[in-house]
Formats: C-alpha cells, structure tokens, sequence
C-alpha cells in the first residue's frame, strides 16, 4: 500500500517542484504553489495514516541519532507561527537553559509530536496563547559511577488557553480519527489522527502523554522522555538539513530503473539540474541487466517493484557473478516507497548498497548517489557569498524577538542573557583573533561552535551562518583562502552586536 501511494506523489510533487525551478509569469507562479501545498498536506495525511497502520502492526522502528532539540523546536516554531499570527493568538516557546544542546533519539518523530500537539492547540484556541515549555531533569544510568554517561529528562508540555475538552471526552480524543465534538470537525477541520499518532509514538519511546483540560479555559499536553545527551561533533558530522552542493556528482554515468515514466522524469531532471551526470533509462529489471551487460556504468538508481523483472531479483542477477561478469560490484541504491525496515532488509538481503525513499529530498538523493559512489560529500548551509550579502545589508546586527519570546517578557532575565553575551563576546573576539593569527583553525572551529546557542538567543542568524561556514571550513584539511575574510567579519559582527546591546 505504501508504495502504491507514494509513487504517484513522487511524481506529483517532484515535477511541481521542477517546473517551479523554472521561469514562471506571476499567476502561474501562484497557481504551482498551491498545487504544492496542497501536494505537501495530502502527503502530511497520507504519511499520517501509514504511521498510524505501521505502529498499530508493530513495525515502526525508532532512529537513534544526535540532534538538537532547539533546532526541531525552531522548525515546529517556523512552521506555526503564521497560524497562530492569522488568528491573532501568542506562540511562546520556553526552553530552560538546563536542556542540553544535543540529546540523542528520533528527532523526525519528535518533531512530529510537537507539530501535532502545538498545531492542534493553536487550531482550538481562538483568543490568548499557545505555549510550548521544556526543561530538563539530568540522571545518571543506573550503577553508574559517574556522570559519564548522562540520561536527560525532558519534560514536554503545550499549554493553551482554548476551548478546552470536557471531562468525559478526555480518553476518546486519542482515538483513531476521533474529536471531541463532532462539530469541531466541521468548525475547525483535520483528520483527528495527531493526538492518537503523537499518543502512539511517545509510548514507543517509552513515554506517556498525559491531558488535563477545563472546559473554556484551555488544555495542557504534557510528556517526559529519558533521552541519552548526545555529541556535538556527532550532530555536526551528519549536516542532515544542509544543502549539498550536486556538482561532486559530476561525470557519473547512472542506470536509472523505474517502471513509472514521471519517476523517471523527475529522477532524471532533478539530477541534471544540480550536475553533470550521464543517465540512462531502463523500464524494468531485465532491461537494466541487459544494460549492465554490454555498457560501464557507476551506479544503479533501482526501483523495487516493476514488471517482468523487480529491482530484487535484476539486483540478485547482477550480484552472480556466473551470469553478469561485468558490472558486478556496480553500487545499486534502491529507489523505494516502502520505508518499513522488512522491505528495506530485502533490499540490503538482495545485494543492493542503500535506498533512497520516495518521495525523495534533492539533498538525500544527491548525498546517499555521493556516498555509495565514493565521492567526498561537501555541505553549505548557505552560499558563502549570500552569507556575506546578508551580514552587509543588516541594518542591525541583532533581533530579541526570539529571546522576548524565549524570556516570556521578562525584561530581567532579558537583561541577565544580554550580559552573558556582552561580557563574553570580547574574550571570542580576542581568541579570534589571536587563534586566526597563528592559523588554528581547530581553536577557531571550536570557538564558534561553543557560541552557538548566543547567536541564537541574540538574534544574530545571519553571523550564526557565517560561524557555521567557518567551523565547516576548519574542519576541512585546506580551510581555503576566504577563512580569513569570513573570520574578520565575524568579529566586525561581534563587536557591532556588543556596541548594540550596551
């Protein structure tokens, strides 16, 4: 079922985002946006209802990576914050500074708990606020002798000052498609799936979401989960959400196998728009092994499900070596709308290196064809010289409206982060300084990773780019010759910003 939907929504959204990569009169423009939010909330649906099949049949399975639990808050902030802006209502984010900046768990599944619940308290309330607060209990493993090794207890809670559910509706709310009134469908739409799929996942990951609600005055959702502390080093090495710059693919020849002709355009397109790559097509599973037979290529891009013959079994012919001396060893990623881990063994079971899901992001597909072809991966978050643009045209080089927002309008505790920036940001600008002058790149990598969470705070986005281009250049073997201009500017931003906030 998950690959019969998602493959023709691969095609939907990949030449919607094509053709809006392309010139457009201003109509047209408008009309392709629509068709790709309205694309983007039936897939939001549909992954809903195949979470929701998946965890009732056992076979969600839970990531284990380093994240930031900022950076998932800022994305659900960025995402609802004009919803809560339309209905004239507050959306506060309180994080206590004692979160650790790095936690280690499923951040996808995580961020769709906070959508869900901030989402829906925000769609049921029509007057105050909306306020999502973490903080953080720390607990040694059991038997532990040390700290070492830290569990984080997070403590999750969305509070609103709406409508309120009554009592005798509190447990049926988690219910599959399922709202309190019936009317409030109608009223305030939705498909009722967020809280039973949030409900779902946070006892996956050993939580358990608790409700307390008066009718009229609001609801609060609240949760905890015992989350390892991460690595930041670890989380700066995966880069998942940054761009990936298509030209290390440069060259490659690629067999692209898909039955569905739109996969193959969008695949095909996508590809050509971001480098130099030669591809050829093959409809099935035996005409790529026909191929892979008489011509050289670099990679495989194998659908699984096809006729005559699926990406198992070409994949399994290609791997005998009896019958296919040539191509043998050839990568082969799976292009797959199944993301159940059963399906995606059959496909590593079969031969095949690695798969890219359906529908794909341009950034993952470029990274996993770099990876299996043994190409070095390079990341930007932002062009370098856009970066620059952007410092140069600020008219301030500080913005507290996310700090007000995070402080809840204390001007007090406003005041205590404004001095903890201001009576740090000399001593970063004189190691800075003295560590550019001597090229230690490691010290000035370290530098401006450790002043992170100030960027932030201070509402500084512009130099928290410019600081992650730097520590991504130190960390390289030859930082390359703009290190230097990037670092001066860096500090001519510090300096500004302290001359701002005193």
């Amino acid at each position: 079922m998950s690959h019969e939907i998602r493959t023709p929504m691969n095609a939907v959204m990949g030449m919607t985002n094509l053709v809006l990569d392309s010139e457009l009169n201003p109509k047209q423009k408008k009309y392709l946006t629509g068709v790709k939010n309205a694309s983007e909330n039936l897939l939001h649906i549909i992954n809903e209802i195949l979470d929701l099949s998946k965890v009732e049949a056992g076979k969600m399975e839970l990531e284990e990576i380093d994240f930031s639990i900022r950076d998932v808050v800022e994305q659900v902030y960025q995402v609802l914050k004009h919803k809560a802006d339309e209905k004239s209502i507050e959306l506060i984010i309180s994080i206590n500074s004692n979160v650790p900046e790095v936690v280690v768990g499923d951040p996808v599944r995580l961020y769709q708990i906070l959508l869900n619940l901030t989402g829906n308290a925000i769609k049921f309330t029509d007057k105050g606020s909306v306020q999502l607060t973490i903080d953080n209990e720390q607990l040694a493993l059991p038997g532990a002798k040390t700290f070492n090794f830290k569990l984080s207890t997070l403590n999750f809670s969305v509070i609103d000052t709406g409508i309120g559910i009554p009592q005798d509706k509190l447990q049926t709310i988690f219910d599959s498609f399922s709202q309190a009134n019936s009317s409030d469908s109608r009223k305030y739409g939705g498909t009722g799936l967020g809280l039973s799929i949030s409900k779902q996942f946070i006892k996956l990951m050993g939580g358990k979401l608790i409700v307390e609600s008066v009718v009229n005055s609001g609801s609060t959702f609240s949760f905890a989960l015992h989350l390892p502390i991460g690595s930041s080093e670890n989380l700066l090495q995966q880069k998942s959400s940054e761009e990936i710059d298509g030209n290390i693919l440069d060259g490659l020849k690629i067999l692209l196998v898909d039955d569905n002709s739109g996969n193959r355009i969008v695949c095909r397109d996508t590809l050509e728009s971001k480098s130099k790559v030669i591809i050829e097509e093959a409809t099935n599973g035996q005409e790529a092994v026909a191929l892979l037979s008489e011509k050289d290529f670099d990679i495989v891009l194998m659908d699984v499900q096809m006729p005559v013959m699926d990406g198992y079994e070409a994949t399994r012919v290609i791997r005998d070596l009896q019958s296919m001396a040539r191509n043998h060893t050839i990568p082969i990623l799976a292009l797959t709308a199944s993301v159940i881990r059963s399906d995606l063994d059959k496909c590593r079971a079969a031969g095949m290196n690695d798969y890219v899901p359906k529908p794909f992001r341009t950034s993952e597909l470029i990274a996993a064809i770099a990876k299996a072809a043994g190409r070095e991966i390079k990341f930007t978050s932002k062009n370098e010289n856009q970066i620059i643009h952007d410092i140069r045209n600020y008219s301030s080089v500080t913005n507290l409206s996310y700090l007000e927002k995070f402080c809840e309008g204390d001007k007090k505790l406003m005041q205590k982060y404004i001095n903890m920036f201001t009576t740090t940001a000399p001593g970063l600008v004189e190691i800075l300084t003295k560590a550019l002058s001597k090229n230690d790149f490691e010290e000035i990598a370290n530098q401006v990773h450790g002043f992170k969470t100030k960027w932030i705070m201070m509402g500084m986005n512009a130099s928290k780019d410019l600081a992650m281009t730097i520590e991504q250049q130190c960390r390289e073997k030859e930082p390359g010759k703009s290190i230097k201009e990037n670092v001066l500017t860096l500090i001519e931003q510090i300096q500004l910003a302290t001359k701002e906030l005193t």
